[in-house]
């Protein structure tokens, strides 16, 4: 009986002390102005990998979509609109939610016509 009571015991306080964790980790957010949700100012919407890409793939509205990114960790080289990647071609895997970025596209090659 004496071991059952020193395991409630013994929980009780460790759960009192990881809620005093979040407290503090909430009062100090607070306190220095951070705002665990950025606000649409402070997002951009960029074009993600809808599913795990591999290389060679043709890129389509079905395996890609658009998702809110930081501002401020926003890759160069990312696009905004599922338009400007269509028909384009992978040259690197891109792994399901990543942001499809030019590095990781094979480069346009215009098409010309030649009449014989």
């Amino acid at each position: 009986m004496r071991d059952e009571w020193t395991r409630v015991v013994i929980r009780a306080l460790a759960f009192a002390s990881l809620l005093s964790v979040a407290v503090l980790v909430w009062r100090a957010q607070a306190l220095h102005g951070v705002d665990p949700t950025p606000s649409s100012s402070e997002t951009a919407r960029v074009v993600v990998a809808g599913a795990d890409l591999t290389p060679g793939m043709r890129l389509a509205p079905g395996i890609v979509q658009t998702a809110e990114w930081p501002r401020s960790e926003l890759p160069p080289g990312a696009f905004a609109s599922i338009e400007a990647l269509e028909g384009r071609v992978l040259r690197h895997p891109v792994p399901r939610g990543q942001p499809i970025l030019e590095s990781f596209l094979l480069p346009r090659i215009p098409v010309q016509i030649v009449a014989v």
